[in-house]
This record gives C-alpha cells, sequence and structure tokens, in this order.
C-alpha cells in the first residue's frame, strides 16, 4: 500500500499528556528526547514514539522508534521475556504479571480533541464522538492500530497495557 495514503489516513489531536515533568498535574509526565513522526526512506516506513503506560502500577514506557509496520508482540517479547531470560529492571513488571504473552493493549478512541486542518470542531462534533476503549491484538501493526477509526493520535501515540484478566484492569476500563 503506498505510504501516502497512509498517512493520509491518520487523525492527529492536541497533546494529551505533558511532557515535562515540571507540570505537577501530569500524572504520567514524560521527558522524551525525540517525540517526532520521522519517515525512513531507506526502510519506507513511518517511524513512531509510542508511549505505553501501566496504570495498575503507574509506570510508563517511552519507545522513541517504533516502526509502523513493526507488531506490538516484537517489542513486547522483548521489553518483557520470560522470567528466566528477565533483568533487574524487569523483575519489578514480572511480580506484577507482565511477560509478553499475558498483556493486553488498549487505546481510548477520541482520547483528545482533533486537530482540525479546517478550522476547530464544534462542540455538537466533539460530544458526537463518544470515548471507548478498543483492545489491540499483539499480533497487530502499530500503523494498523493508528489508522482504527476514532484513533486520535495525541502528539505521539498512546497505549494502556494491563495483565490479562486482572481486576485492575475490568475496573479501570469500565470507570475511565
Amino acid at each position: 500500500m503506498n505510504q501516502e495514503y497512509r498517512i493520509k489516513k491518520l487523525t492527529f489531536g492536541k497533546p494529551l499528556l505533558f511532557l515535562n515533568s515540571s507540570e505537577q498535574s501530569a500524572k504520567y509526565a514524560v521527558s522524551p528526547t525525540n517525540s517526532e513522526i520521522v519517515y525512513d526512506e531507506d526502510q519506507q516506513v513511518l517511524i513512531f514514539p509510542v508511549l505505553f503506560l501501566y496504570p495498575e502500577v503507574e509506570q510508563s514506557d517511552f519507545i522513541e522508534k517504533f516502526a509502523g509496520n513493526d507488531t506490538f508482540e516484537e517489542h513486547l517479547q522483548q521489553m518483557f521475556p520470560a522470567a528466566s531470560q528477565s533483568n533487574n529492571e524487569q523483575d519489578f513488571f514480572l511480580s506484577k504479571g507482565f511477560v509478553a504473552p499475558n498483556i493486553e493493549i488498549y487505546f481510548q478512541t477520541y482520547a483528545t480533541e482533533i486537530i482540525n486542518v479546517h478550522g476547530q470542531e464544534t462542540q455538537e462534533q466533539r460530544e458526537s464522538k463518544a470515548k471507548k476503549w478498543i483492545r489491540v491484538k499483539q499480533q497487530a501493526k502499530l500503523l494498523d492500530a493508528l489508522q482504527y477509526d476514532g484513533h486520535v493520535i495525541p502528539k505521539f501515540p498512546v497505549f494502556y497495557l494491563f495483565v490479562k484478566n486482572s481486576s485492575f484492569n475490568s475496573t479501570f476500563l469500565k470507570n475511565t
């Protein structure tokens, strides 16, 4: 598929999270060194910075280079290996049940206001777009998840990761 066409299918919105940890109201403040989406001409692929949030443990990971044709599974297997292959940093997540096959990935539709090239959205337009949680299969490619109807990218993609079947997961998704 033509890369230019795929770019046109992306929807961008206002930043969702604060990028400066000095802003006190940010629950998940991040200070990424590179938060720009770039096009790799050699590989002919978009490269995105991506933020993974783990609400259950109030932690986050910022991935500076997540290729649009990479699957979530590829990154999760590297980030959350089996217990025998983990290091000290990964042990915290392992103790909470975060191993690659045991992780569910979600994003929220219309999580932020769409940046409209034709001017600001009206209040009526905003209210017609209901927020809902969408589960992303680990085998999905990033670009496919970003092109889902209603997925608004706030500066850079944000995904929420949970341990499968955790009580926190179902409570969080129902109440937000």
